[in-house]
């Protein structure tokens, strides 16, 4: 939905890496991947702009456990 926020949860250990690749299903749609630990602190902010690329984080090491 436009302006709309959606919030997936997943759990990991200190130490642990992920990788996210979040894409837009329409091209007129800017995506911005925010990842966040339990306590809600963000641990990464990612933003491309309005180019219709897909916002990627390869490998990135959980911080906490939760």
């Amino acid at each position: 939905k436009d302006g709309g926020e959606h919030i997936w949860v997943f759990g990991g250990t200190v130490g642990q890496e992920v990788s996210i690749v979040l894409t837009s299903l329409d091209d007129q749609l800017d995506v911005i991947l925010e990842v966040r630990g339990p306590d809600g602190q963000e641990l990464l902010n990612l933003d491309e702009g309005f180019a219709g690329d897909a916002e990627v984080a390869v490998g990135l090491p959980l911080s906490v456990t939760g």
